[in-house]
């Protein structure tokens, strides 16, 4: 497992959400862009050789990333793809990297479904927040929008909006982990957590489930729904 852990967090760019720290056999669960992969050295949890997908914007700079992070290629002539992007004959742009256990993960760019507006709203909007990047949350914000963590505050249009993204007592640039996030109509809940510090120093960590209600790809009321985790 230590193996894995490193590699799909050293190397790769996922995030160790749970588990994984106390040796073998454990468990561990995995975040990336928001998408799980669950990670196990238990006997028959599953068998070696695994293939997984991993859809993205833009494969060549994933793939510089990757080797800027330490990533080697196995120098496989006979498989391209495993040494760098490659154009696949059925319209998708590819790179394949094997893990410590022989899993192979297959990023692929050019993948028909993609995040849908709203989803997509909902991501730079989060992104925003874990950059503290003002400009960029109210860009996802109708000029209507509204804001309600029940018991605490409800806001409403942008000014009042803006006021809350940085509460007081609390420092920039948390880190948030969205752990899942589903659509219906013109609703997107996103649920996950945020760690981060306070001015003071300490630190605080909360779980949320947000709940977006969208118009026009813009974010037009937003119910935060909190719990302090230790």
């Amino acid at each position: 497992m230590a193996a894995s852990l490193d590699f799909y967090t050293r190397v790769l760019d996922f995030e160790r959400v749970e588990g994984g720290e106390d040796g073998d056999p454990s468990f561990c669960v995995l975040v990336r862009e928001g998408e799980r992969v669950f990670l196990s050295s238990h006997g028959g949890d599953g068998e070696f050789g695994q293939a997984i997908v991993v859809a993205t914007d833009d494969v060549d700079a994933l793939f510089r990333k990757f080797v800027a992070r330490g990533l080697r290629t196995p120098g496989r002539p006979e498989s391209p793809v495993h040494e760098g992007p490659l154009d696949q004959t059925w319209g998708t742009r590819e790179f394949y990297v094997d893990d410590p256990d022989g899993n192979t993960l297959r990023f692929v760019q050019g993948l028909q479904f993609r995040p849908t507006v709203n989803k997509r709203t909902v991501e730079v909007y989060m992104d925003g927040f874990r950059r503290t990047d003002r400009s960029q949350i109210l860009s996802c914000l109708s000029d209507d929008v509204e804001w309600e963590i029940p018991g605490m505050f409800h806001t409403r249009g942008k000014d009042e909006f803006a006021t809350h993204i940085v509460d007081e007592g609390f420092a920039e640039k948390p880190a948030i982990t969205v752990t899942r996030m589903v659509e219906a109509g013109d609703v997107v809940v996103a649920e996950g957590s945020v760690r981060g510090k306070r001015t003071d120093g300490s630190a605080f960590g909360v779980v949320f489930c947000d709940v977006f209600e969208m118009r026009d790809g813009k974010i037009r009321k937003l119910v935060s729904y909190l719990m302090e985790i230790k």
